[in-house]
């Protein structure tokens, strides 16, 4: 689980800024910190209230992943 979650801190959020960014002439810096800071943790425990909620099989283990992405993220985000 926090595997998951430091990917999803590190690759899993700023690659696809990165991708999304594309073609608007950004500086490095400037997509790193937009990769860094930019919304998240409201929409990640809402989609995870959502997985308990259907019942899935797998939801609790997931539920996990997402709890542990929000608490490193606020952690480390809150330190930078």
């Amino acid at each position: 689980m926090v595997l998951c979650a430091v990917a999803a801190l590190t690759i899993g959020r700023l690659a696809p800024v990165a991708v999304s960014m594309i073609g608007t002439g950004a500086a490095r810096p400037t997509i790193a910190f937009i990769g860094w800071f930019g919304p998240r943790r409201l929409a990640s425990i809402l989609f995870g209230l959502l997985l308990l909620e259907e019942g899935l099989d797998d939801a609790d283990e997931l539920f996990g992943v997402i709890t542990w992405t929000v608490v490193a993220s606020v952690v480390l985000h809150g330190e930078s």
